[in-house]
């Protein structure tokens, strides 16, 4: 797996031994190599910087951005900075505990992951327009993306066995956000008060539920899996839309719509069988919706089972796709002008999500496999999780299990 930015060339790659999992990481330019391995719950990071060499450091300016990773047995310190919209994080692994910290100046932000055991905590916060996992559109409904105006956030994720907790908090706008997982069951929301958002994922053997719901353009969003079962919805008041997705062993449900402009959209499989139907009312059509302004345009197609779902927003453009081959599944989301690419991938049930962006493109992922649980800053087509990118202020955030793979992104 190669990726290679503007200025900087990135190239990555990651390996499982049971649980096992190495990454390395190399830029051009300011060149990297990163390495995290995983054995048993251990973890093991290493960043390497040629030039302006360190261990985990991604420097830019503009949008300057400065991040360090060094490990000390295994112990590991990340930081992320960014000037103008000024950025630290760090992370830090003791034994395998990790800490994690953004720091944003101007708008300021701060994450910290700590991991004890295989615990982990992770905070947020910003300072001024505080967010966390926040993706910022002005006059542009959100879809998987969150604006804050003189909103302050807080967020951590705290794992117990390999349990893990996930909590963002918002002031103002607030948002509460957390992520448990019991077994390998996990638990996630994000709440917002005033546009209020709930985002919610569980999992229980590998069952799992997420939900995302706003209200004023209020948005639900749940994926719920049992055994491989999924469900997920995204709900828009206003121009409501409903999204669900579900499956019943390979089983799969998936429906928008949107009042006003409704629109409904549903795929179910059972087995391998899929039925999908998009309606709109005013300017019905199926299976596409588009908005000129801030356009939007949402496509889902299906081959043989295959599905490819896309949203694309001009103004601050946004391209989101869903594309399922067996079961498998592609999301993307892309924004013009800060872009950002966000994918979702499903190859068997397993999924990835990747988080991109143009200009200064950055990805930071954290992925679970088995119960391992990795977090990384990197440049990938595929195999991203938890991605961060701050454009301006834009932020966002992936989550993906491999096993029954989830991805959450905000």
């Amino acid at each position: 797996m190669s990726r290679q930015e503007r200025g900087m060339d990135t190239a990555m790659w990651r390996q499982e031994r049971g649980v096992d999992i190495v990454m390395p990481r190399q830029e051009r330019s300011v060149d990297t190599a990163m390495s995290r391995q995983e054995r048993g719950v251990d973890t093991v990071m290493s960043h390497q910087e040629r030039g302006v060499e360190t261990v985990m450091s991604h420097q830019e300016h503009d949008v300057d951005t400065v991040m360090s990773h060094q490990e000390r047995g295994v112990d590991t310190v990340m930081s992320h900075q960014e000037r103008g919209v000024d950025s630290v994080m760090s992370h830090q692994e003791g034994g395998v505990d990790t800490v994690m910290s953004h720091q944003e100046h101007g708008v300021d932000t701060v994450m910290s992951h700590q991991e004890r055991g295989v615990n982990t905590v992770m905070s947020h916060q910003e300072r001024g327009v505080d967010s966390v996992m926040s993706h910022q559109e002005r006059n542009v409904d959100p879809v998987m993306s969150h604006q804050e105006h003189g909103v302050d956030t807080v967020m951590s994720h705290q794992e117990r066995g390999v349990d893990t907790v996930m909590s963002h908090q918002e002031l103002g706008v607030d948002t509460v956000m957390s992520h448990q997982e019991l077994g390998v069951d996990t638990v996630m929301s994000h709440q917002g008060r005033g546009v209020d958002t709930v985002m919610s994922h569980q999992e229980r053997g590998m069952d799992t539920v997420m939900s995302h719901q706003k209200r004023g353009k209020d948005t639900i969003m749940s994926h719920q899996e049992r055994g491989v079962d999924t469900v997920m919805s995204r709900q828009e008041r206003g121009k409501d839309t409903i999204m669900s997705h579900q499956e019943l062993g390979v089983d799969t449900v998936m429906s928008q719509q949107e009042l006003g402009v409704d629109t409904v959209m549903s795929h179910q499989g059972r087995g391998v069988d899929t039925v999908m139907s998009h309606q709109e009312r005013g300017m019905g059509t199926v299976m596409s919706h588009q908005k000129r302004g801030k356009d939007t345009v949402m496509s889902h197609q299906e081959l043989g089972v295959d599905t490819v779902m896309s949203h694309q927003e001009l103004g601050v453009d946004t391209v989101m796709s869903h594309q399922g081959r067996g079961v498998d599944t592609v999301m993307s989301h892309q924004e013009r002008g800060m872009d950002t690419v966000m994918s979702h991938q499903k190859r068997g049930k397993d999924t990835i999500m990747s988080h991109q962006e143009r200009g200064v493109d950055t990805v930071m992922s954290r992925q679970e496999r088995g119960k391992d649980t990795i977090m990384s800053h990197q440049e990938l087509g595929v195999d991203t999780v938890m991605s961060q990118q701050e454009l301006g202020v834009d932020t966002v955030m992936s989550h993906q299990e491999r096993g029954v793979d989830t991805v959450m992104s905000h």
